[in-house]
C-alpha cells in the first residue's frame, strides 16, 4: 500500500511573514547590485545594470505601497506594521532614484523621486498626533480616571515620536530630487556627482550649494 506523503500546514500569518521577509531580502539584493555596478569597468554595461535594477525595483515599490495602504485602512489600523512597509517604500524609491541617476537618466530619476514622494504623502500626509494616539489608547478605560490620564500621557509621548518620524520621512522624500536641477544648470552629470560622493573619504558631510 502506497503511503501518501505528509503535508505540513503553516499558519497564514507565518506564510505572510515569510513572503514579507523574502521581499525585504530581494530589496537588499537589489541594493547590493546597485553598489556592485560601480565596479563594472565598461560604463555602458554599468548603466544597463543600473537601469535593470530600477526597473526590477518598480514591483517592490508598488507592493510596499499596497501593503501599507491595506494596513493603514484596516479596521484596526495596524500602523506599526504599516510603518515598516512605508520605510521600505521610501527605501525602494531612493534605490530607484539612485539607480537612474547613476545611469545619467536625470529626468527619469526626478519622475521616480516625485512619484515616490507622492505615494508617501498619500499614505501619511493626513495622519497626525491624535490619530496615532487613538491607536495606542487601551480599550475599556474610563475617561477622566487616573488610569486614563496615565495612558493618555504615555500614548502622547509615544505618538509624538512617531509623528516626528513621519514628517521627517515625508520631507526627505519630497526634497530627494532637488539636487538634480542644480546639477543640470552646472552641467554636472548625476553619475559624476554620485561618484564624487562615493569616493569622498574624509568629509563627514557634503554640501551642494544652490
Amino acid at each position: 500500500q502506497t503511503r501518501a506523503p505528509s503535508v505540513r500546514f503553516y499558519p497564514l500569518d507565518h506564510i505572510r511573514q515569510e513572503r514579507i521577509d523574502e521581499d525585504f531580502l530581494a530589496l537588499r539584493s537589489l541594493a547590493r547590485r546597485l553598489d556592485e555596478a560601480w565596479h563594472i569597468a565598461d560604463g555602458r554595461d554599468a548603466a544597463q545594470q543600473w537601469l535593470s535594477i530600477q526597473s526590477e525595483a518598480r514591483r517592490y515599490q508598488d507592493l510596499f505601497e499596497h501593503r501599507a495602504s491595506l494596513l493603514i485602512n484596516s479596521a484596526n489600523c495596524e500602523f506599526a506594521l504599516a510603518d515598516r512597509m512605508i520605510d521600505a517604500l521610501a527605501l525602494t524609491g531612493s534605490l530607484r532614484t539612485s539607480a537612474a541617476m547613476a545611469a545619467n537618466e536625470g529626468f527619469l530619476a526626478k519622475q521616480i523621486s516625485d512619484e515616490n514622494a507622492q505615494q508617501i504623502e498619500n499614505l501619511t500626509g493626513s495622519i497626525g498626533l491624535i490619530d496615532l494616539m487613538r491607536t495606542r489608547m487601551p480599550p475599556g478605560i474610563n475617561a477622566g480616571s487616573q488610569e486614563w490620564d496615565l495612558a493618555f500621557a504615555e500614548a502622547r509621548d509615544s505618538a509624538s515620536y512617531q509623528v516626528a518620524k513621519i514628517r521627517e520621512r515625508e520631507a526627505s522624500a519630497i526634497t530627494r530630487s532637488a539636487p538634480l536641477a542644480i546639477l543640470e544648470r552646472r552641467n554636472i552629470t548625476p553619475n559624476a556627482w554620485l561618484r564624487a560622493a562615493r569616493e569622498e573619504t574624509s568629509e563627514p558631510l557634503l554640501l551642494l550649494s544652490a
